[in-house]
């Protein structure tokens, strides 16, 4: 009825593990919240359990056997279709579309870690600890709450949210310093050309579109990794009449 369970009479005394996957050779702490996490990797023949980040216990190789907790269409947690098995307090459940290395699982620290984003990954290794799309190390650098999900917020009042100014890579706190893009007339000629600040951390490409109506955009070129200064791309001057945006991409 299960695919993994906590045994609960002969060999030893809640161990983990299945008959034909094999029981853990140590016990699992009972009356105690932890961590459990389960790597299985059907291909490499692993099923491997680590407590807390922790490795507990290597079990032989598994495979998919329509067993209970596994059907075709669901995966039944915590299963016990006859009632044998003590009942278990659980507090999260994390399911991963892959099996996690060693490092991966210990990086989830264990139950007493700080997860101030809830996501499952302890603030120690999590690259965005209040999971409001930037990166707590820019945030810290542009002087922002890495706690705080002030994604939405404007701290120069320039009109670019704080995400915005993260996607381009300019200063959030400095209103003279936004992701604008001009368009230039050269004298004479009239040639025109478009110029907009870059980063040396940002990919850019340049968008036209001739029918703002049905919002089709096309890219001018691949995407380009800015220098640190502003780019200059020289436009087409037919049709008479054509839309350009920049995108932004991170790398």
């Amino acid at each position: 009825d299960a695919e993994y369970f906590t045994r609960g009479g002969g060999g030893v005394a809640n161990s983990l593990g299945r008959s034909t996957i094999s029981y853990s050779s140590n016990a699992m702490p009972g009356n105690t919240w932890m961590r459990l996490a389960i790597s299985v990797d059907l291909q490499a023949g692993t099923f491997v359990t680590y407590i807390d980040g922790a490795l507990f216990h290597t079990h032989t190789a598994s495979a998919v056997d329509g067993n209970y907790a596994l059907a075709t269409d669901r995966v039944l947690l915590f299963a016990d279709n006859d009632a044998e098995n003590d009942t278990m307090d659980v507090g999260m459940v994390a399911i991963y579309r892959k099996a996690l290395t060693a490092d991966e699982v210990a990086g989830l620290g264990n139950v007493n870690s700080v997860d101030t984003d809830g996501d499952g990954v302890v603030d120690a290794v999590d690259t965005d600890d209040d999971n409001d799309g930037m990166d707590d190390t820019w945030e810290i650098a542009n002087s922002l709450n890495p706690l705080l999900n002030d994604r939405d917020g404007d701290a120069d009042a320039d009109g670019f949210s704080n995400w915005k100014e993260f996607v381009a890579d300019t200063d959030p706190q400095s209103g003279s310093e936004v992701p604008r893009v001009t368009v230039v007339l050269a004298p004479g000629t009239g040639e025109p050309s478009l110029t907009y600040p870059t980063s040396a951390s940002r990919y850019y490409t340049v968008e036209y579109s001739d029918d703002m109506v049905t919002g089709t955009w096309q890219d001018m070129g691949v995407p380009v990794l800015g220098t640190g200064s502003p780019m200059t791309v020289a436009l087409s001057t037919t049709p008479a009449r054509r839309f350009y945006r920049v995108r932004i991409e991170l790398p």
